[in-house]
């Protein structure tokens, strides 16, 4: 049998440093690369595509969403899998309509992440214990990174014209909505990211990179 070859991709070097320690006790698993941020992932690829993506979601710059949609369409048959201490329903459920192939929570001991990666590159899926997944909103870590996975891509479409200044009726102009509809959307950015006005919906923006 070929080697199996994975990459790693999480800004945790302690982290890193044990997951490819554990993951190269196994017989044939090779970590042949491991990246800080999604770009550096994308650039070691491009020169070996491995067999596995192992990644984190919240890493600087482009997050893990970012990178697993781009892994998606640039490298389809690269398995990933999400290791991730986030827990939110929310969260878990946007990484599952991504497409990854298994979730893994941080929490979880080494002999998951090993049952996780023989699941996902024996065609299956792997899913965090259902615990996790039917959490009650307000019991589970939250941060920026968290509010932002919560935003839909309309809303993210009207924040980043909120930045760069149109009124509700600009704004509706360009994306061919209603006024009504972008005070909706407003209203909701404010209450998902929990500010009291447009200077700080523009300032979390650009702190979180979104535009």
């Amino acid at each position: 049998m070929p080697p199996i070859n994975i990459l790693i991709a999480d800004d945790h070097h302690l982290l890193v440093k044990g997951l490819k320690d554990i993951l190269q006790q196994q017989e044939g698993w090779i970590v042949t690369g491991t990246a800080n941020n999604s770009r550096q992932a994308l650039s070691l690829m491009r020169k070996k595509i491995p067999d596995l993506l192992i990644t984190d979601l919240n890493m600087p710059g482009q997050d893990g969403f970012e990178l697993i949609l781009k892994v998606k369409k640039q490298f389809p048959k690269v398995k990933i899998l999400v290791l991730t201490i986030y827990r939110s329903p929310g969260i878990l459920r946007k990484v599952k309509q991504a497409g990854v192939h298994g979730i893994v929570l941080k929490e979880q001991k080494s002999e998951a992440v090993i049952e996780a990666v023989r699941t996902v590159l024996n065609g299956k899926t792997y899913s965090p214990p259902e615990t996790a997944e039917n959490e009650q909103p307000g019991t589970f870590y939250q941060d920026a990174f968290t509010k932002k996975a919560t935003l839909t891509r309309r809303e993210l479409e009207v924040l980043v014209l909120i930045v760069k200044a149109l009124n509700n009726k600009q704004i509706g102009e360009q994306l061919f909505i209603s006024e009504y509809t972008v005070q909706t959307h407003r209203r909701n950015l404010k209450r998902k990211l929990e500010v009291d006005n447009t200077a700080e919906l523009v300032r979390f923006a650009i702190e979180n990179k979104i535009v």
